[in-house]
């Protein structure tokens, strides 16, 4: 028999369901997000659905977290819910600072767990540095300027 999730796991998830539904659907990637977080908190399917139940059905009340620690982990998941569209809604917005100020925390914690989310995602987007020092790159830039200066004064002086 499988082991009971945890009062706090089932309050993180409950959190994370409120912020994703708080524009009134729940979109593949949102869900995809919820998926991975059910797993990793150990919640059963059937628990996870009844989570999801409560939320579609009506509940909007955020629970509530232990220490700065634990808030900032809910804020960095729930940040990282809001954004899993792609887009940041106003009502999304509103319900991590209503998430953050519930928690004893501000709306300045809750921009600044954004930015971070976000530079995070662009890291991970980015493409991969292929270690060229930034002396070639310079070398390269001035032999190709070189390069023009002599064409065009070649082209001159052949007139």
């Amino acid at each position: 028999m499988a082991e009971a999730p945890s009062k706090k796991a089932l309050k993180q998830f409950l959190n994370l369901a409120i912020v994703a539904y708080i524009d009134g659907k729940l979109e593949e990637n949102e869900l995809t997000f919820l998926r991975q977080k059910q797993r990793q908190l150990g919640i059963s399917d059937e628990e996870a659905r009844k989570v999801l139940s409560l939320v579609v059905g009506g509940k909007r009340d955020l629970a509530s977290a232990g220490g700065a620690d634990e808030r900032q982990a809910l804020l960095t998941d729930a940040a990282e819910m809001a954004l899993a569209d792609g887009v940041l809604q106003q009502g999304e917005f509103e319900a991590l600072v209503g998430l953050a100020k519930r928690l004893g925390g501000t709306e300045e914690e809750v921009e600044r767990t954004l930015a971070r989310v976000m530079q995070r995602v662009r890291d991970e987007n980015a493409p991969a540095s292929e270690g060229v020092p930034p002396w070639v790159v310079h070398l390269a830039v001035i032999a190709v300027v070189i390069g023009a200066v002599t064409f065009l004064d070649l082209r001159f002086f052949w007139r």
